[in-house]
């Protein structure tokens, strides 16, 4: 028996978890919930100044007033960052406020790696504020790619432009920042060490993203189709008033003339599922014994599922293209989403076929943008198209050469 893929919903929800599941196979730095990291926040000076009497000597630094004023630098966002909003808007001022958080503990750290490692000391052992944010936001996990991705919204957010003051940024609101002349340097410094040993995770990040980007643009497409299928399919039970049957071809000329017109990008995904006859009684299905009929709209609504399952699926089977030695956990994520597994392993029929839908959708003129990052940064998708087109005639000339 032959691979099995997922039921489309199936599908659709273990796409949605694949970055989870990366990130904790992956051991990756997991943030409090937004809420809870703004708690956090406003308590941190309370925290420093619980802990801060308790330590001293020659070499710790004694300068409280400068870790409060640090601290400061960090809860000074809080009221200027949002409590409500979009998911996407609420993400990026908790990316912001982590940033704050992880330039101050990264800032700590290297301050105490040069002068003062070689008599044994450092931040964790030394320096009150770098204990205080390491306990209370984890930062012993944190990895280079959130890092890198936070500490750049950061100081995006610091350098726009203040628009209740003519020539300003937001940054120069924060008494700190405007009083340290290396602030911007140190925060670039960080972000351009961490993007690049972050590289490694980055890469397998925009092989997640990509499969998530085409599941978004199915959704998005299946809504259209959706919203257009039971009045498309009553023109079509229309015409038996007069006709014996329909062929493709005059379906093709109801879709021309389908009012309000239609996309295009639904004309064509409408196209990949349409039979080559219709009755009265619905859309023939041949079988050993006897022919069936199925409803013209519950025909078309399984044909528009199981083809977006297969575009799904092959957009499993190009992430997978690009998985390879060093990254076992990105591919045992994407085997699962996809239930590739011993007993049902995905094979080259399988793949041909999904690659075939993948192709066709692909192909399919003003499809919303997929995110091909892991192919190039700037030319994403021509380099995604060719490697799929490489692929895809492997796959054909394997099945052709076993046909004989």
């Amino acid at each position: 028996m032959g691979y099995i893929p997922p039921e489309y919903q199936e599908l659709q929800k273990k796409t949605d978890t694949l970055i989870t599941t990366f990130n904790n196979l992956s051991r990756r730095y997991i943030p409090a919930k937004y809420d809870e990291l703004r708690k956090k926040v406003g308590g941190l000076e309370g925290k420093y100044n619980e802990k801060a009497p308790k330590k001293s000597g020659f070499f710790i630094s004694t300068n409280k007033e400068l870790r409060r004023d640090q601290t400061a630098c960090i809860n000074q966002l809080l009221p200027k960052l949002p409590t409500e909003g979009t998911p996407t808007i609420l993400n990026q001022s908790q990316n912001v406020l982590l940033g704050a958080i992880f330039y101050r503990y990264k800032r700590l750290d290297n301050s105490y790696s040069q002068p003062y490692a070689f008599f044994g000391y450092n931040a964790k052992n030394s320096c009150t504020l770098f204990q205080v944010l390491e306990e209370e936001f984890k930062l012993d996990k944190l990895d280079d790619e959130t890092l890198a991705t936070c500490c750049e919204a950061y100081k995006t957010y610091l350098e726009q432009p203040d628009l209740t003051v003519e020539n300003k940024t937001v940054g120069d609101q924060f008494p700190y920042i405007q009083e340290d002349p290396d602030f911007y340097i140190n925060l670039k410094e960080i972000i351009v060490t961490a993007r690049q040993k972050a590289l490694p995770i980055t890469r397998q990040l925009h092989v997640i993203s990509f499969v998530e980007s085409v599941a978004q643009s199915l959704r998005e497409t299946d809504k259209a189709i959706a919203d257009i299928l039971p009045k498309f399919s009553k023109m079509v039970i229309g015409k038996f008033t007069k006709e014996s049957f329909l062929t493709r071809d005059n379906l093709l000329e109801l879709i021309n003339s389908f009012q309000p017109t239609m996309s295009e990008t639904s004309k064509e995904i409408l196209k990949l599922s349409l039979p080559e006859r219709v009755l009265p009684q619905g859309v023939p299905i041949p079988s050993s014994e006897m022919t069936r009929y199925i409803g013209f709209q519950d025909y078309l609504s399984q044909a528009l599922t199981i083809n977006s399952t297969y575009t799904l699926l092959g957009a499993y089977v190009m992430a997978l293209g690009r998985c390879n030695s060093h990254t076992p956990k990105l591919k045992d994520v994407l085997n699962s989403g996809i239930n590739s597994m011993v007993e049902n392993l995905l094979d080259d029929t399988a793949k041909e076929l999904s690659l075939t839908a993948f192709k066709n959708y692909v192909e399919i003129p003003g499809r919303p943008q997929l995110n091909c990052k892991a192919w190039s940064d700037d030319t994403g998708e021509e380099h995604m198209k060719m490697d799929l087109d490489i692929r895809h005639n492997k796959l054909k000339q394997v099945s052709e050469v076993l046909a004989f």
